[in-house]
C-alpha cells in the first residue's frame, strides 16, 4: 500500500513538472507566434480551455484539485512569461541608420 502511495505522488510530480515546463516552452513560442503582449492571455486562455473540452470528453469533468491547481498555475506562468517577453520585445529600440539610401 505504501509502495503504491508513493508510485502515484511521484507520478503526479513528474506530470506537473512536465506540464509547467511545457508552459514555459510555450511562452517562449509566444514571442514569435502572437508577438502582441495583449494577446498573450487570449492566446493562453484559449488552449487551456481547449485542453478543458478534451479532459472532459476524454474523462469527464476534472474533480481534484490538483487538476486545478497545476493547470491555473500554468494558464498564470504562460501567460505572464509569454507577455514578458513580447513586452521586452516590443520595447526595443528600432535600429535607425545615419546614411540614406
Amino acid at each position: 500500500m505504501l509502495l503504491q502511495v508513493c508510485y502515484l505522488e511521484i507520478l503526479i510530480l513528474i506530470l506537473t513538472s512536465i506540464l509547467l515546463y511545457l508552459d514555459l516552452c510555450s511562452a517562449g513560442y509566444m514571442l514569435y507566434l502572437i508577438e502582441r503582449a495583449k494577446k498573450c492571455l487570449d492566446f493562453s486562455a484559449t488552449l487551456y480551455i481547449i485542453h478543458l473540452f478534451i479532459c472532459i470528453i476524454y474523462g469527464g469533468w476534472p474533480s481534484s484539485i490538483t487538476w486545478w491547481v497545476v493547470n491555473g498555475t500554468g494558464v498564470a506562468v504562460m501567460a505572464l512569461l509569454g507577455e514578458y517577453l513580447c513586452i521586452r520585445r516590443e520595447l526595443r529600440e528600432i535600429p535607425i541608420t545615419r546614411y540614406r539610401s
